[in-house]
């Protein structure tokens, strides 16, 4: 996460993606300081997009500034030239309208730190989004959801779960 980029568990910032997989109260700083740092951002090998909270219980106005917010950060980035990785955060969003202009076979990560884990095995919900992205690599970072993984693996898709940064960022598991 950004606010522990100066970790020393962060040896070379060259191989290490940030993410925003953090409280909202730390992420809203960052848009008032984002061309002030985009150098932070460039020494990095990429960075996940922001991650200001959208859920299904907002207003669906409000969901929807929200998830513009994010995009609007990691347009910043990516016209910078750093490689950017789509976050899948969308709330209560159509997933197929807030990722229309997403190119397929990209990078994207989706933070399950805050989620609650599919309670039903046909919960597609999740698995609906992955599949509307086609990523050529799913990043999870967060907790572990057997449900969502055996979905993922049935369908094939490329992932790799990493534990939250106070779990000390140990990769777990590989799909596929």
């Amino acid at each position: 996460p950004y606010s522990q980029r100066k970790n020393k568990m962060v040896s070379d910032r060259s191989r290490t993606v940030l993410c925003f997989f953090d409280g909202d109260q730390r992420l809203y700083p960052r848009l008032g300081k984002l061309l002030d740092e985009i150098d932070e951002y460039r020494s990095f090998m990429g960075v996940i997009g922001l991650d200001v909270t959208i859920t299904d219980d907002m207003d669906e106005e409000w969901q929807q500034a929200m998830f513009l917010l994010n995009h609007l950060f990691l347009s910043v980035l990516a016209i910078n030239d750093i490689k950017i990785i789509i976050n899948t955060r969308t709330g209560g969003i159509d997933p197929y309208n807030a990722f229309v202009n997403v190119p397929k076979g990209i990078m994207v990560a989706s933070g399950f730190l805050g989620c609650d884990k599919l309670e039903e095995e046909y919960d597609y919900s999740y698995l609906a989004k992955v599949l509307n992205l086609m990523p050529e690599k799913l990043i999870i970072y967060g907790k572990h959801d057997s449900l969502v993984e055996k979905q993922l693996n049935v369908m094939g898709i490329n992932y790799r779960v990493y534990v939250d940064f106070h779990r000390l960022c140990k990769e777990v598991r590989h799909g596929r």
